[in-house]
C-alpha cells in the first residue's frame, strides 16, 4: 500500500500541474501584427465650401497614379473569450478633376487618416460580435482655375468618431489555410450619417510566426456637414484586394 501512494502521488500532482497549464494555454493572450497594402479604386462625390459636387471616379490603376504617401497597420490580441483590433490607415491623394465651363482646371488633395478600434466577444465557434469605433480626418483642398471672377479654392479638415457594430466569423479550411469575413456598421447620424464595411479574406500559414493572406474590402463613409458656402461633403466608398503579412506571437 505504501508503495502505492508513492506511485500515485506523483501523478496526482503532475496531473494538476499539467491540467493548470493547459488552462493557462487556453486562456492565454495571442497577438497578430499585420502590415498591409490595399489597391482600391474611389468612387462617390466630394464637395467643400462654395465648390460644386463633383463625382469621383478612380479605378485603381488611376489612384495609385495619384498616390502620395501613406501606411496601414492592423493590430490584434486575443484568447478564448475575447478578441482586441485596431486598424490605422493613412492615405495621401493629389489628382485633376474632370471639371466643365466656365472653369478650365480642377485639382483635388485628399488626406484620410482612420483609426478604428473594436473589441469582441466569442459567441460560438467561429463566431463574434462587439462593437467598436471609428475616428475618422479628412483634409481636402479643391482648386479652381478659370477666369478671376469663376477661380474657387476649397479647404476643410474635418474629424470625426463613428461608433460601430462588428460582426466577424473565421475557419480554417486545413492545417495551414484560413478563412476570415468581417462586417461592420456605423455612423449612425452621431459622426457620419451612415458608414459600412465588409471584408472577405483566404490566407496560408507558413509557419507558427508567418502567414500571407488576400482579401476583398469594400468600405463606404457618407459624412455631410454645414449648408451653403460651408457645407462639406464626404460620400465616398472603396473597394479592391487587399494584400496582408501576419506575424503571429504566442
Amino acid at each position: 500500500m505504501k508503495n502505492l501512494y508513492l506511485i500515485l502521488i506523483p501523478v496526482f500532482f503532475s496531473t494538476l500541474v499539467f491540467g493548470q497549464q493547459a488552462e493557462e494555454e487556453i486562456h492565454a493572450w495571442k497577438f497578430r501584427v499585420e502590415p498591409y497594402l490595399w489597391l482600391p479604386s474611389l468612387q462617390g462625390q466630394i464637395a467643400v465650401e462654395n465648390t460644386p459636387i463633383f463625382d469621383i471616379r478612380e479605378p485603381t490603376r488611376a489612384l495609385l497614379g495619384s498616390f502620395k504617401g501613406g501606411g496601414l497597420l492592423y493590430l490584434e490580441a486575443e484568447n478564448q473569450d475575447w478578441a482586441i483590433t485596431s486598424d490605422y490607415l493613412f492615405v495621401s491623394l493629389e489628382n485633376g478633376l474632370e471639371i466643365s465651363h466656365p472653369y478650365e482646371r480642377g485639382e483635388l488633395r485628399l488626406d484620410q487618416t482612420m483609426w478604428e478600434v473594436t473589441g469582441m466577444r466569442k459567441l460560438v465557434p467561429g463566431l463574434e460580435a462587439g462593437i467598436g469605433a471609428r475616428l475618422m480626418s479628412l483634409n481636402s483642398h479643391i482648386y479652381l482655375s478659370g477666369s478671376l471672377e469663376n477661380a474657387r479654392f476649397g479647404f476643410v479638415r474635418e474629424t470625426w468618431l463613428d461608433p460601430l457594430i462588428v460582426v466577424r466569423s473565421k475557419g480554417i479550411f486545413s492545417e495551414n489555410w484560413r478563412w476570415n469575413l468581417r462586417g461592420d456598421v456605423g455612423g449612425f447620424r452621431l459622426g457620419s450619417v451612415l458608414t459600412w464595411q465588409f471584408q472577405a479574406d483566404i490566407g496560408y500559414r507558413f509557419s507558427r510566426l508567418f502567414d500571407l493572406s488576400i482579401s476583398y474590402r469594400y468600405m463606404d463613409i457618407n459624412y455631410v456637414d454645414g449648408v451653403a458656402n460651408e457645407r462639406v461633403k464626404f460620400d465616398l466608398s472603396s473597394s479592391g484586394p487587399v494584400l496582408k503579412a501576419g506575424f503571429n506571437f504566442h
